[in-house]
């Protein structure tokens, strides 16, 4: 692969070209889609060897390097697309930033899969984007609590499946699929799209579908599974700050500004080890593999 060869290209220069280890190749420099698909292509090459530390420390630093570029470069789209999915709502310059870092979290686990040749960045972020910034209006001002978020996320990867195999489906497929019940199938859809359409002062007198008890013991298991992988995975400060923040035991995120007071930390540092966690998070291959769509 001539990138991965470019990307290496650096590794035998002599001494005194060294200081030219310190710069990025990220492709033709006169073609952005050429740049940002080497930069997708350099992420998913060495994703395992940077996930399990087998990368000399100067590679994991040019890495990180290419994710941050790569991110800054769809950052105002993801933002714009933010702004008017939640035009009518009562926003604040803090659901922009929490909103934000849900589409860094959703950059992350996508990045490796960009593929150039089937469009640009923003036609391949757009509906991902979209899905997170939709979860967000959700959870933050229609009060979708955490067992029907779950079955809803479970349900758009069905839905996904079946989009991408070009193949129509019925409630009782999405049933087969995620292994929920039709009823509960369909009392989410709907409630879903009733919440999204709606106006806000009708959203709180909406009733939150109710799962059945199958469907909770198996919503009370897996989080029992995903408490103890982060456990594993996160360092205690910023376990401390994503539990804090993420709320498992409540129905909405918990403002940074809020998760500041209560650990009697900084904005900033509260601000940085969220963004660590979700780090850790979105390159550890067994949550991923298990819980990528949490």
């Amino acid at each position: 692969m001539k990138e991965e060869r470019r990307f290496y290209e650096k590794d035998s220069v002599s001494e005194k070209n060294k200081e030219a280890q310190k710069e990025l190749y990220y492709g033709d420099g006169n073609d952005f889609l050429n740049r940002y698909a080497f930069v997708a292509r350099a992420l998913s090459l060495y994703q395992e060897d940077y996930i399990h530390g087998n990368l000399p420390p100067e590679r994991r630093e040019q890495l990180d390097k290419m994710r941050e570029w790569g991110w800054q470069n769809i950052r105002l789209f993801g933002l714009k697309t933010a702004h008017k999915m939640m035009a009518s709502y009562p926003t604040t310059s803090h659901h922009f930033y929490d909103v934000e870092i849900d589409l860094y979290e959703v950059y992350c686990n996508k990045i490796t899969e960009y593929d150039a040749t089937k469009g640009t960045p923003t036609t391949f972020f757009v509906r991902y984007f979209c899905a997170a910034i939709r979860e967000f209006i959700l959870f933050t001002w229609h009060h979708l609590n955490s067992y029907d978020m779950q079955n809803y996320r479970e349900i758009n990867k069905a839905i996904e499946f079946y989009e991408q195999h070009r193949s129509a489906y019925t409630p009782e497929m999405l049933a087969t699929k995620t292994g929920m019940s039709v009823k509960i199938i369909t009392s989410t859809l709907k409630y879903v799209e009733q919440s999204h359409y709606a106006d806000i002062d009708d959203a709180t007198n909406q009733r939150s579908s109710i799962a059945g008890p199958e469907e909770s013991y198996f919503n009370k298991e897996r989080e029992e599974i995903l408490i103890e992988m982060i456990n594993n995975i996160l360092s205690n400060k910023e376990k401390q700050v994503y539990y804090t923040r993420v709320n498992l035991d409540g129905n909405k995120k918990m403002p940074f500004k809020k998760v500041a007071e209560t650990l009697n930390m900084t904005l900033k540092e509260v601000k940085r080890y969220f963004n660590s966690a979700i780090r850790r998070l979105s390159t550890n291959p067994d949550f991923l593999r298990n819980f990528k769509n949490c």
